[in-house]
């Protein structure tokens, strides 16, 4: 072989080994690229499930205590539906006691919110026709002497059951509706400890 020969072998060479370095690296380069970008990958892929995880737990989480809350105010409006027709039966119940019970009910009622003044109680109409004899007298005895009451039947309005005091200008509402209003907070305490104490 000619020194050329020689030469072109030798540069040749060179070259063929330059160009297996440079594929060697070049594939180890990209070996690694590869691996660098199928590391991110899982990394964001590792990141999106923990993301969509905690995403998941936080909608049922919600979705729980919506559940929650929804049963809570489901059992709530029950026990004031329950509450509610308490109350109801009580007005039916206070409708539906003999005379002797319902006025000797008014009686005691009457000694609570009577003024030592003279006045007038309004009743009802049913209630004033079914009056017992002497009831104004027994009020009246009540008062010891300090003033007096006059019983009539209402004219002007629908009372229902219980009356009306009227002193003048001072008027003492004690129809069973509206004495039931004043008290319906403490009647629904004293309800729901009773039927729901635990």
């Amino acid at each position: 072989m000619s020194g050329l020969d020689q030469i072109v072998a030798k540069i040749t060479q060179d070259a063929n080994n330059t160009a297996k370095e440079a594929q060697t690296y070049a594939e180890q380069k990209a070996k690694s690229a590869r691996e660098d970008v199928l590391k991110q990958a899982r990394e964001e892929q590792d990141e999106l499930l923990e993301h969509a995880k905690r995403r998941a737990q936080t909608t049922i989480a919600t979705a729980t205590v919506g559940a929650q809350q929804q049963g809570h105010q489901i059992l709530l409006s029950a026990r004031q539906s329950v509450i509610d027709d308490i109350i109801g039966m009580l007005y039916s119940r206070l409708a539906a006691l003999g005379d002797s019970e319902y006025f000797g009910l008014l009686k005691r009622l009457f000694s609570e919110y009577a003024l030592p003044r003279e006045g007038v109680m309004e009743l009802s109409k049913s209630d004033y026709e079914r009056m017992p004899a002497g009831f104004e007298q027994a009020l009246n005895s009540s008062l010891k002497g300090n003033g007096s009451i006059k019983i009539q039947e209402s004219k002007k309005r629908d009372i229902g059951g219980g009356f009306i005091l009227n002193y003048g200008g001072v008027q003492e509402n004690c129809t069973f509706k509206a004495l039931i209003a004043a008290k319906q907070d403490e009647l629904r305490d004293k309800i729901c400890e009773r039927l729901f104490s635990e």
